[in-house]
């Protein structure tokens, strides 16, 4: 399924995003150290993430995320590779396809949006944020 222009518009305006929500995360508490954690290194953390990060502890998650090749994220990574196929095309044959459209431009802004929000990679995505907001 290709994103045309106008699904992209919809998307940045907000239009799917009763479709997309999804229930309240927990509210942030001085008495749980690991949901503190894991809303200052991610975008906010899933459900099944946090059960995850209480799994394994708060030390141990960090860790993992530190070491961010150790995270199987193909689940993300094929769901990404369906929406955005341009990112997988070798970067000199993106103006060819394109062709002059913005087409390049709106899976690149698709595909940082789905990684912050479902990626398990959580850590690597709040850096690549920082340092592309530091470098531009």
């Amino acid at each position: 399924m290709s994103l045309t222009r106008r699904d992209f518009l919809g998307f940045a305006t907000g239009r799917f995003a009763p479709a997309l929500a999804q229930p309240a995360g927990p509210k942030a508490s001085a008495d749980d150290p690991i949901l503190h954690l894991l809303n200052r290194i991610s975008w906010g953390p899933l459900p099944e993430e946090l059960a995850y990060a209480r799994t394994v502890g708060a030390e141990a998650y960090l860790e993992e995320q530190l070491n961010p090749e150790g995270i199987d994220d193909s689940a993300a990574e094929a769901r990404l590779r369906q929406r955005t196929p341009l990112w997988y095309v070798d970067r000199r044959d993106i103006y060819r396809l394109a062709s002059g459209e913005w087409r390049a431009y709106e899976d690149l802004t698709y595909g940082t949006i789905f990684r912050a929000v479902y990626s398990k990679r959580q850590l690597l995505e709040r850096m690549v944020d920082f340092w592309s907001d530091h470098f531009n």
